[in-house]
């Protein structure tokens, strides 16, 4: 059963496609023996964080049509 299968079936077959599949793939790939453990780093959420990136301007622009 793949995922484009699932989606279409509704609501219940996604909730059934990430207990059978999803859930199980993602333990084994990112336990202490998975290939994705060496890039689990910790979460940590500050707003320190969020000042390194780019800042959008607020202004809009005026365009003459």
């Amino acid at each position: 059963m793949t995922w484009e299968q699932v989606k279409l079936d509704g609501p219940q077959a996604i909730l059934v496609y990430y207990r059978d599949h999803f859930y199980p793939l993602m333990d084994r790939l990112t336990s202490p023996d998975g290939p994705f453990h060496a890039l689990m780093k910790p979460r940590t959420r500050t707003r320190r964080n969020h000042s390194r990136y780019l800042r959008l301007p607020r202004d809009i622009p005026q365009v003459d049509i």
